[in-house]
């Protein structure tokens, strides 16, 4: 026989079930400042009583809606919504300084752009119809440049409007790529999906928008240790679209420390085979060229850091077996409060004249990979007397 306490769970958990078909999240936009959320019946976007989701509430809410981070210059967002067909988005590229490689990072803008818009519904069932709008995007460039600095022009004007009944049109003006890339990141945060009859939803933007933005810093960067902790290209690559959402364009890459030295070199490969955590926590040439190239399609540059005249100590060990005596002292020392400022100990040898021709062949292959990059970390590191 079956539990009668067990029937009541069960029943009252049908009942909640089914109240909740009938009773949906909808949220409201309070005093233009912040959406909060209500208890009431709602199909499509937007009733008297609130919108369908939180994205499409702080879409319309505010001054600067979900904009991030904040332009820096005009904003005026329109207050509706209109759906759009993903799959009817086109792009025109118009350049006058229209080089092969400014035709390749377009392009992969375009790739980014679409890849990130599609993957916010790809789980979810697309409702299309006639009644959806095509979008154009324009972008408008006049630089040929490729590469960045503390000097690269990254200002972009945003323009959104309806250009007829069945299209709306996005203008995206910068002198170079890099402001291109950003007017494309802020268009992004212009869509949101919208709940709609059977359990479907439709992707909307906002029908009207001007933005015109440039950087307040030429330097917004995030430093990532690859030394004390190994991370995989994935992570790396994940952790890069994260910083491009947010329109930062350093990455600091603090690839080497005392604990260990993972980035493989052409000239000095003992670095690795004494350095590494394993023969799979390295970061081949080819894979630090893809990184270099993955950061760069979305508007950021690659800084690397290499520690010294302290902080180096695994990687380091092997110049006696070559003949070249210590590179490095006091390497994994210990009590390490007699060595060195932390553990693992370890800093270079400075009265070793065969250091400074190994340190000439590290820079030397650095500096290859990533060619187009002018500026290079020395670390810096304190030493201990």
């Amino acid at each position: 026989m079956i539990n009668v306490e067990c029937m009541v769970v069960l029943l009252l958990y049908i009942l909640q079930i089914s109240a909740s078909s009938y009773i949906n999240t909808t949220y409201r936009c309070t005093n233009e400042q912040q959406c909060i959320k209500e208890q009431g019946s709602i199909n499509g976007s937007r009733t008297s009583d609130g919108f369908s989701t939180l994205n499409n509430c702080r879409l319309v809410c505010g001054k600067y809606g979900p904009l991030w981070p904040r332009p820096s210059g005009r904003v005026e967002l329109g207050k509706n919504t209109i759906p759009i067909n993903p799959f009817t988005i086109r792009f025109e590229q118009i350049s006058s300084n229209q080089t092969a490689e400014v035709i390749v990072m377009l392009n992969e803008i375009e790739k980014y752009f679409l890849f990130n818009l599609r993957r916010e519904f790809y789980h979810q069932t697309m409702k299309f119809n006639t009644t959806h709008f095509s979008l154009i995007i324009k972008l408008y460039t006049t630089s040929g440049t490729t590469s960045i600095s503390w000097t690269t022009d990254e200002s972009y004007t945003l323009n959104v409007l309806i250009e007829n009944s069945t299209t709306v049109v996005a203008i995206i003006e910068a002198n170079t790529i890099f402001g291109a890339r950003h007017g494309c990141e802020t268009l992004l945060q212009l869509f949101t999906t919208v709940n709609e009859e059977n359990s479907t939803t439709s992707l909307h933007m906002l029908s009207q928008a001007i933005i015109i933005d440039q950087p307040t810093y030429p330097h917004r960067g995030l430093l990532i240790d690859t030394a004390r902790n190994y991370i995989p290209i994935k992570c790396l690559k994940r952790q890069l679209d994260a910083m491009a959402a947010s329109k930062m364009n350093v990455f600091h890459w603090h690839v080497t420390d005392t604990q260990s030295f993972p980035i493989q070199l052409e000239s000095v490969p003992e670095m690795t085979t004494n350095g590494a955590y394993s023969a799979e926590a390295i970061y081949s040439p080819s894979d630090v060229r893809k990184i270099i190239r993955y950061a760069k399609y979305r508007g950021i540059r690659v800084i690397f850091e290499l520690d010294a005249p302290s902080h180096a100590g695994n990687g380091w060990q092997w110049g006696p077996d070559k003949g070249l005596g210590n590179l490095a002292v006091c390497i994994n020392q210990k009590p390490w409060r007699n060595f060195c400022i932390e553990p693992p100990c370890g800093q270079l040898n400075p009265i070793n004249l065969n250091l400074y021709t190994v340190l000439k062949d590290i820079y030397y292959d650095l500096a290859r990979m990533n060619k187009d990059e002018l500026i290079f970390h020395m670390g810096g590191d304190e030493v201990f007397f």
